[in-house]
């Protein structure tokens, strides 16, 4: 069989969302795929000319390819399937079988008015890469159900792939101080919860603030929000100085993937008050390493976490507040939730992921 994926997404000195989602489902593809499979890897000519920033892989059944049109592909070959891992169908692809990952979208009332036209031109573009594929791939079964109304397909064509997590690298009994020897100086004095993610309101990090600011918790522990800053950040970070919390809030900015483990076993919890997710990689990477989470009850998160984290409701500032509280001071609810989150992350693999893709693939 050989395979053709769009790896456009991962054309990026730093790794982040369907990024990473790509390169852990192709090494996990190439597990499980036969000798002679056969696996492109196309990027569109506006990265092309940067590739150097995607991850390399030197397995031989790899070959690199530009995506300048569908019929770059009548050149080497049409292939047996092609995976759209970025959204992404060309028109008129030679390929016997199209499959697309759609990633979740908000609803056009949770996006800024100023960005309502790109918003639906980008559902527009979801619904023309769904009808164009056999098959749609989709992160949770909340975003199946989602993605079916929001596109306007029937819910049989859309295959629910949880993510997985890489449990080399994300995983409890590490040694304290190796940990902290790699974090340094940038590792708090005090105990600290961890918020990851991009820094955008619907991170819900304000209203974060505002329950930890309002908590016994931030006198005793601090808060670091670890992710990349966006054109939208500055107003959500001035609530650091709103609350009076510039000695207790670390902005770490984007963690590189050497540290992020290391940041979240450290953590007392790693605290989740998204309104929505269409997956929350970052809960079972935290659950893999052994850290409690405490997270929204809203979108997918309830069924990713699958009774392994205490839930809020992110709109209430006292229930977040409640939870901080819990997790910090309540140590059976922190070893019960360490325990339930490391059988939880256990269920969640890459090569599970794959083998369910690969299924697919093969159903057709």
């Amino acid at each position: 069989m050989k395979i053709a994926y769009d790896f456009t997404s991962t054309v990026k000195p730093e790794l982040t969302g369907i990024g990473r989602y790509a390169v852990e489902i192709l090494r996990a593809m190439l597990r499980q795929l036969a000798p002679e499979d056969r696996v492109i890897l196309g990027y569109r000519l506006s990265r092309w000319h940067r590739r150097k920033y995607a991850p390399q892989f030197t397995d031989p059944r790899v070959s690199v390819r530009p995506l300048q049109s569908p019929f770059a592909f009548l050149t080497y070959g049409a292939p047996d399937v092609f995976h759209g891992l970025g959204v992404n169908v060309p028109l008129g692809l030679p390929a016997k079988r199209k499959f697309v990952t759609v990633h979740g979208f908000v609803s056009l009332e949770e996006v800024a008015p100023e960005k309502r036209e790109a918003y639906r031109r980008r559902l527009a573009k979801i619904r023309t890469m769904v009808e164009r594929a056999h098959r749609g791939f989709v992160v949770s079964e909340f975003e199946r159900q989602r993605t079916a109304e929001f596109v306007g397909c029937p819910v049989e064509k859309l295959v629910v792939v949880h993510h997985g997590v890489d449990h080399a690298t994300y995983r409890a009994g590490v040694p304290a101080e190796l940990d902290e020897r790699l974090l340094g100086k940038a590792m708090p004095r005090r105990p600290y919860l961890l918020a990851l993610g991009a820094i955008t309101a619907r991170k819900n990090l304000v209203r974060l603030m505002e329950a930890y600011g309002s908590s016994r918790v931030h006198n005793e522990f601090d808060l670091v929000l670890a992710g990349q800053a966006r054109s939208e950040s500055a107003p959500i970070l001035a609530a650091v100085d709103a609350y009076g919390l510039r000695d207790c809030v670390h902005v770490t900015g984007f963690v590189s993937a050497q540290a992020l483990p290391a940041w979240i076993r450290r953590a007392r919890a790693l605290v989740h008050p998204s309104l929505y997710e269409a997956f929350g990689l970052p809960l079972v990477e935290a659950m893999a390493c052994g850290t409690p989470v405490i997270c929204s009850n809203t979108s997918a998160m309830p069924e990713v976490t699958a009774g392994a984290a205490r839930l809020f409701d992110p709109t209430d500032t006292a229930a977040i507040r409640y939870a901080l509280e819990s997790i910090c001071y309540d140590d059976g609810l922190h070893a019960d939730l360490r325990a339930r989150g490391l059988e939880r992350a256990a269920e969640l693999t890459w090569d599970r992921a794959a083998a369910r893709t690969l299924a697919a693939y093969r159903a057709e």
